[in-house]
């Protein structure tokens, strides 16, 4: 082709592509000028994006009031199912470092970028391969940032494809602040326990043993917790103070707005009975009572417990009923446990180390059970473990050592039960 010609194709192809933006851009400010639907004109936005950009998939990422983690408000594509309550601490990651330095980014190959994060990619399947993340700016601060990934063609992202995104980005952040959007209840997160500079102190013939020192953490409804730490770290002491069995020495815990620190005996027993679900490491099963018969025993404590069969069924064993422990093995047994903990109807699951006693296939089927009913039921569920790799399936970590707590983690991106490793 004369040098001519290509030149002229060349320009002809960019005057398309500068009008095909003009027009996407001028589609979302038409919409933005009638709507009375922000959500429906930030999803026509992030469409537009995505088709005049050719990609596959696009997220808008906006930030919490607290400008500490962005959430994902809106999210098109494969694979997205279940992923709406992720949270990605701002800072971290492609889009969390845009929004924290209000620079736009185009990455071609995520595989060679540090700030790339894979928790997407291992949660869904997907393969991330390239992006274009540009933030949300206000007048006053930036908000939040959206991303296009993958070109469908697999050809690369463009300059052009940049300044179509900023373009679009400018809409979406005027929208969300002239219709002062906030994030989704979905992602609010509802302290159902809050502790408090909490210690506990045994006295050990004439020596005094710190087994916690100055312990402060809230604990979410809904949310999987791991408490990682070595033997004689603190741990299972938290686990018996979140459970009634003890009680501080000093500081407070809250437990649905009631100061459990400054509780009776009995106001203690009434929680464990009416609040506790407990999992421990050895079953505890009564060895003269069948599987329903034990199930059964702690439904008579509660006030409106599930029916037997109705556990019995939850945990996959309905046809052990009228077995003994004695005629089960480890794992059957564990998920008998499990199910007599949560006829209850407890608001708190507490498990020590649940699958210490078990192979590692039998304890990984017991770590998707717990999974299932921390994602299904709406209980809180907190696994005491020296395993690190239960971690990536937990919404947040919180690791011990000396009886203090030394890191806390947040897991946007927890990994299947079923996928974990050990």
């Amino acid at each position: 082709m004369d040098p001519k010609e290509a030149e002229a194709d060349f320009m002809a192809q960019r005057n398309n592509d500068r009008l095909r933006n003009l027009e996407s851009v001028w589609q979302v400010t038409s919409q933005l000028q009638v709507s009375n639907n922000p959500e429906e004109v930030l999803d026509i936005a992030l469409t537009q994006a995505m088709i005049a950009v050719n990609a596959e998939s696009g997220t808008i990422w906006l930030s919490d009031k607290d400008g500490e983690f962005i959430y994902p408000y809106l999210l098109h594509g494969p694979n997205i199912r279940g992923m709406e309550n992720l949270r990605q601490r701002i800072g971290e990651g492609i889009a969390g470092w845009v929004t924290q330095n209000s620079r736009s980014q185009i990455v071609i190959d995520t595989s060679s970028d540090p700030r790339w994060t894979s928790w997407y990619d291992s949660h869904t399947g997907y393969v991330t391969r390239s992006i274009i993340c540009v933030p949300l700016l206000t007048a006053n601060s930036c908000i939040g940032s959206l991303q296009v990934l993958n070109k469908q063609d697999d050809t690369l992202f463009t300059e052009l494809d940049l300044m179509l995104c900023e373009d679009l980005a400018a809409l979406i952040a005027m929208t969300v602040e002239k219709r002062g959007l906030v994030m989704k209840e979905t992602v609010q997160r509802e302290t159902l326990i809050h502790l408090e500079e909490v210690t506990k102190t045994y006295q050990m013939g004439e020596v005094l043993v710190e087994a916690l020192r100055g312990i402060s953490i809230d604990i979410y409804k809904g949310e999987l917790l791991v408490i990682l730490g070595a033997s004689g770290c603190g741990k299972s002491t938290i686990l018996n103070i979140l459970g009634g069995m003890d009680k501080v020495s000093s500081g407070k815990i809250v437990v649905n707005n009631r100061d459990l620190s400054r509780a009776n005996e009995k106001e203690l027993t009434n929680y464990r009975k009416d609040e506790i679900g407990f999992v421990f490491q050895f079953y505890n099963l009564v060895p003269d009572l069948t599987a329903g018969e034990n199930i059964a025993l702690a439904a008579e404590l509660a006030h409106h417990p599930l029916s037997v069969d109705e556990v019995l069924q939850e945990v996959g064993l309905l046809h052990k009923k009228n077995h003994f422990p004695s005629q089960m093995s480890g794992g059957e047994q564990q998920r008998i446990s499990i199910a007599r903990a949560i006829i209850k109807r407890p608001r708190i699951l507490l498990c020590d180390e649940p699958t210490g006693a078990l192979d590692y296939q039998t304890g990984k089927s017991i770590l998707v059970l717990l999974e299932k009913i921390a994602r299904n039921s709406g209980n809180s569920v907190i696994i005491v473990t020296h395993n690190a790799a239960f971690g990536t399936m937990a919404d947040r970590v919180l690791k011990m050592r000396s009886g203090r707590l030394i890191e806390t983690i947040n897991n946007p991106f927890p990994v299947p039960a079923e996928k974990i490793e050990w």
